[in-house]
């Protein structure tokens, strides 16, 4: 019985070390998001193309795919989705090495979008030092065109998914009604009150869309243009002291008490320029749409409005990690009529300068696509 014990075991051996013997290298492939700007349909030439990869491997012991939606998150960071995907030849060596690490890749499929034949070219380039793509082999693969076909998503819902905001944001910092009033007066006394909607420290709350560091060179710029949505809450009192050697102002009051309380939620189209450097990223820009505001004032109940803003944003971003990072910015909102106005001062805008933390969605098509999907 021990022989045949022992016996057993020296085959089991002799068997594992030929395994490995024929498996010297293991290939370990990611796909990167093939260019149909559909989430759904790219889902599926990625299944295709995996079935059509092991087919034609010879040992298929030493091949291992990762799915889709395994890879797209960290390709998804270094700037390749289906709606804005890289070619190969644009990838630099710290997005690679990224690729290399996080998914523990030596290979990445490259798929062409499928002609109206149904034909589609696979390329797959093997990772050498860590830092190039190089072409090892290219094939095409034929599909079933109805097939592509009824994995296409409709266009509504591919630009839905398109445009979807990749980050939250939470301010800690200081939201200010401004106010114009009259060259009288000089200086302010604000009191702030604790907000009935947010935390004291969360002064706003933003919707957004950022641009990832490690898509970028060390130093590199970009440009973008993306939806927002802001909110914000301010609970306030303003005093203002007339100057005493203002001339002419005898018959004004000694001092203007304002008191405004309002939430606002803001929808823009915004235009944002963005420049990269190894201490962070500085951004700037501009956008435009429509905002509804709760409005309460001392001589004024509280009633809701609708208004058009004007934002000007100015800031710089640190990512603390590869969903984590911290804002620096000044944020201002003017609107196209006065939130309130009297005799002496009227206030116009709204500001906030401090500090925002957000997180980063990096998988924020898929889950777009899939909530689209799922409603609808």
């Amino acid at each position: 019985m021990l022989l045949r014990a022992l016996a057993m075991l020296t085959f089991l051996l002799a068997g594992a070390a030929e395994a490995r013997a024929a498996c010297a290298r293991l290939d370990r492939v990611v796909i990167a998001p093939p260019p149909v700007d559909d989430w759904a349909l790219a889902d599926w030439l990625g299944a295709q193309a995996t079935r059509e990869l092991v087919r034609r491997q010879k040992d298929k012991k030493c091949l291992s795919v990762r799915k889709l939606s395994d890879s797209a998150p960290a390709f998804d960071m270094v700037g390749s989705t289906t709606s804005f995907p890289r070619a190969p030849d644009t990838f630099g060596a710290r997005q690679i090495l990224f690729l290399y690490e996080r998914l523990e890749a030596t290979h990445v499929l490259f798929l062409d979008a499928p002609t109206p034949d149904g034909r589609m070219r696979a390329q797959v380039y093997a990772i050498r030092d860590k830092s190039r793509l190089v072409v090892e082999r290219t094939y095409t693969q034929q599909l079933d065109r109805k097939a592509v076909a009824a994995h296409r998503t409709p266009s509504w819902k591919r630009f839905m998914a398109r445009i979807a905001p990749n980050a939250v944001e939470l301010g800690f910092s200081n939201t200010d009604v401004y106010f114009d009033v009259n060259g009288a007066y000089g200086g302010r006394d604000v009191k702030m009150h604790e907000s009935n909607l947010l935390p004291p420290v969360l002064s706003s709350l933003a919707v957004t869309r950022v641009e990832h560091r490690r898509g970028f060179g060390l130093f590199d710029w970009a440009g973008s243009i993306f939806p927002g949505t802001y909110f914000f809450g301010i609970d306030q009192d303003n005093t203002y002291t007339k100057k005493s050697e203002t001339p002419g102002s005898e018959a004004l009051p000694t001092y203007l008490s304002y008191h405004i309380e309002t939430y606002g939620a803001c929808g823009t189209a915004n235009a944002q320029g963005s420049v990269f450097s190894p201490i962070g990223t500085t951004y700037f820009g501009l956008g435009f749409g429509p905002c509804l505001l709760w409005l309460r004032t001392a001589d004024r109940d509280a009633t809701w409005y609708g208004k058009t803003a004007v934002r000007f944003f100015l800031g710089h971003r640190i990512f603390i990690s590869d969903r984590i990072f911290a804002d620096l910015d000044l944020d201002t909102l003017i609107f196209n009529q006065p939130l309130m106005k009297s005799k002496y001062a009227r206030a116009e805008q709204v500001e906030r300068f401090g500090l925002s933390f957000g997180w980063y969605i990096a998988d924020a098509e898929q889950i777009a696509a899939s909530v689209l999907e799922w409603f609808f």
